[in-house]
């Protein structure tokens, strides 16, 4: 799933630095219309919260999101043992 167009162009937050923040302990939350992951780092878009959740990154909990265990373990994987810095998604697109 790709997103509508590059969110760093409109002011807001790529996947990978949403990702990168949440597996910090962040996490992702709503207020008036905006999601956030925090309100010092950036703006999200509904469309980046649907390709999260679609692949496998994120889960609802209560008020807010925050990363799944197979997203911890995707990030970790891609940073640790890859060292490549690209995220490859927890759920494969069918």
């Amino acid at each position: 799933m790709k997103e509508a167009s590059d969110p760093n162009l409109d002011g807001f937050m790529r996947l990978d630095e949403i990702v990168r923040h949440m597996a910090g302990g962040w996490r992702l939350g709503h207020e008036d219309g905006n999601y956030f992951v925090s309100k010092t780092a950036g703006r999200v878009r509904s469309d980046t919260i649907n390709r999260l959740i679609a692949e496998g990154w994120i889960e609802s909990r209560n008020t807010c999101y925050i990363l799944t265990d197979d997203g911890r373990k995707a990030y970790l994987r891609s940073t640790d043992e890859l060292g490549d810095g690209k995220l490859i998604p927890p759920v494969s697109e069918t």
